[in-house]
Order: structure tokens, then sequence, then C-alpha cells
């Protein structure tokens, strides 16, 4: 299932903010382990994405594993971020076929890891326009 942020009906954009999903619900323990994958490009905030989301399940009393790939982010190179949560994780790789979100910060980088993406899982990415760092 893709989503278009810009149509989907659960986004609100408060002043001063470029995306906030509201989430319904509370979350439950359960034994089912989540994998979220994020992807895109050094600057767009992966990292700060991915340690918001590990404070959060962790305040909810999971166990959160995470992995972060940003060697070339200072360049506009590739950044990934493996998140794993649930009741007890072991690893913080994200086996090939099974992240159930696949969030693109960047159409390119959302499609690269489109191959991460469990067949029933959902791809979360932005189509918009992203600029590089103006000072290289």
């Amino acid at each position: 299932m893709l989503i278009h942020v810009r149509d989907a009906e659960s986004v609100s954009r408060p002043a001063g903010s470029k995306l906030f999903i509201r989430l319904k619900g509370e979350l439950k323990m359960s034994e089912k382990t989540v994998n979220i994958l994020l992807s895109g490009v050094g600057g767009q905030g992966i990292l700060f994405a991915s340690n918001l989301i590990c404070d959060v399940m962790l305040s909810k009393g999971y166990d959160v594993k995470k992995n972060e790939i940003h060697g070339m982010s200072q360049r506009g190179g590739s950044v990934t971020s493996h998140i794993r949560y649930g009741k007890k994780i072991y690893s913080p790789v994200i086996p090939k076929g099974e992240a159930d979100f696949l969030v693109g910060f960047e159409l390119l980088e959302g499609y690269r890891y489109l191959y991460m993406l469990k067949n029933s899982g959902l791809f979360i990415v932005s189509f918009g326009e992203w600029e590089k760092n103006p000072r290289l």
C-alpha cells in the first residue's frame, strides 16, 4: 500500500512543522516484532526521526533495537535506519522482505529499498522536491 503524504487523511500540518501524523488508539504490547525502515538523504532528519520513534517505543515498554547507515550523509548521500521493536528483539537488522513499514523521506531512496518491504507492508513516501545543501 502506498500513501502519498499530501493525500493522506491522517496528516495535518501544524504551523512550523513539515509533517505530523496523528496516531489513533493505544499501543498494546504484543508478541509480534515490528520492523520499520526509514530511508532518505543526509540532512532530512532520518536519524532524528529514528531516535524519536525509538524513544516512544521504549517509553511504551517495548524492547527496541536500531541500526543506522549514514556514511556519506554530510554530502547528501544515502541514509537508512532500521528500527525493530517488540517484546524481545535480538538483532537490530531487518531481514530482507520483512519490513512492516518503509518510510521514504525522498522518492528515489524510498524506491531503492522496496525489496525490504514485506508483501503486506506499508510504503510511505514523500513526493516533495529535496534541495541539496546550497553550500555544496
